[in-house]
């Protein structure tokens, strides 16, 4: 299985890849934020819910590994993910198909699901087979929420998720939607016995409840 350090080494790479490739240091934070926000808030989660918390942490920071290589290869970066680190880490690999749909159900996607494939149907059909004959496990549950907790700022609640996402893609994050994603928040509301909210907020950050990494 990868390691805290050997994950971390595994995003440093693709940092320097990415500037290499012509992305601009100054904007690294957005991502930086993003994915080592996913972690820390899936660590202090599974911590509280009894889960392991250094393999939340592995799963959360490599769960959008190959995001900056999906629209150069044209493919969803869920399967590029897969691809690279199957052979390496099976539970990763899965992280990367699974992550953005809450309880594995193929339609709790993005509003901009349909574009995320790139057309290309093969890789539908893969994903729609893997989510169909893999149930849900805790962790699949943990990042798709930590996911969903986390954005360029660092930790923001569902509706600033929405929200975000709107400003983003132009297009609202629909009721019917968001609702799989609060599901996920009740549920691990339950497990650790109180408002997962409470764990991050801050109110020293202009009572915005958002707590930056």
């Amino acid at each position: 299985m990868i390691t805290r350090k050997e994950a971390e080494a595994i995003i440093d790479d693709v940092k320097k890849d990415a500037i290499k490739n012509g992305r601009r240091e100054s904007t690294w934070f957005r991502f930086h934020n993003h994915i080592y926000g996913t972690a820390a808030i899936a660590e202090l989660m599974a911590a509280k819910a009894g889960m392991d918390a250094e393999r939340a942490y592995v799963l959360g920071l490599l769960h959008d590994v190959m995001k900056l290589e999906e629209y150069k290869a044209m493919r969803f970066h869920g399967i590029l993910g897969y691809e690279r680190l199957k052979d390496v880490d099976e539970g990763v690999a899965r992280i990367c198909l699974t992550h953005m749909f809450p309880f594995n159900v193929f339609e709790n996607a993005p509003p901009s699901g349909s574009q995320m494939f790139f057309g290309d149907k093969e890789d539908v059909a893969f994903v729609k087979s893997f989510l169909k004959d893999n149930e849900p496990d805790d962790y699949d549950l943990l990042i798709q929420i930590a996911d969903c907790f986390a954005d360029s700022r660092g930790f923001v609640t569902l509706q600033q998720r929405g929200e975000d996402y709107a400003l983003r893609y132009g297009m609202e994050f629909p009721p019917e939607l968001m609702k799989p994603r609060f599901d996920l928040k009740e549920f691990f509301d339950k497990r650790i016995g109180g408002n997962t909210y409470d764990l991050f907020y801050n109110p020293k950050v202009d009572g915005l409840g958002i707590m930056g990494f």
